[in-house]
């Protein structure tokens, strides 16, 4: 497997492309923003860990071009339809360039796709967002905003909860041996260090 990341957009967002290295087939995790590198792929799948416009950009315009499914929890799909739905729409960021983006396909809590020969697992993990979800596969977790490298996303947004961001803290670390996790913003960490140091430990 080979996981690839692009740092794209004024918020320094993290987008990953996972390539199965069995098939070739491609999955672009959080499409943030439009750029060639990244609207000349073919992804089988873009994964969507949560509808900020700051992780959807460029999910439009990559499905329109690459034919690639989009995948989303049904609380997040209902935001792809609408900027407003976004943090950023407040604050003028993105307003004029969102494009609304159909779901292709509904995920819930323990629901599965395949990439190639590559199962990923869908864990709900509510807190930044109410429809937060992280894919997670054989040592790998792409956790969007919702796990940072010794951090967590923001709970005071609209959807956020930061008891519903502990409890998916909670089942995060409860998951056997280790993983490297893959944020939304910042440097990837892993989860035995986030289960020693993430000050959110202390709270939960």
């Amino acid at each position: 497997m080979a996981v690839k990341t692009l740092v794209l957009g004024p918020l320094a967002t993290n987008c990953y492309i996972y390539t199965d290295d069995k098939t070739g087939k491609m999955a672009v995790v959080d499409p943030a923003f439009q750029c060639a590198q990244l609207l000349s792929l073919k992804p089988d799948y873009i994964f969507i860990t949560h509808a900020h416009a700051d992780h959807i950009m460029a999910a439009a315009s990559l499905k329109a071009l690459s034919g690639a499914k989009v995948v989303c929890t049904k609380a997040e799909a209902v935001r792809m339809q609408s900027s407003r739905d976004s943090l950023y729409d407040a604050i003028g960021i993105y307003s004029d360039e969102f494009v609304p983006v159909d779901a292709d396909v509904i995920v819930c809590d323990g629901d599965e796709i395949l990439v190639g020969d590559t199962a990923f697992k869908i864990m709900q993990t509510p807190g930044h967002t109410d429809g937060s979800v992280c894919f997670i596969t054989d040592g790998i977790i792409f956790s969007g905003d919702t796990m940072f490298c010794g951090s967590c996303g923001r709970t005071d947004f609209p959807s956020g909860n930061l008891q519903q961001m502990l409890e998916s803290f909670r089942r995060l670390f409860a998951l056997e041996g280790d993983y490297t996790v893959y944020s939304g913003h910042g440097e990837a960490t892993t989860l035995s260090v986030e289960r020693k140091t993430n000050p959110l430990v202390r709270l939960i």
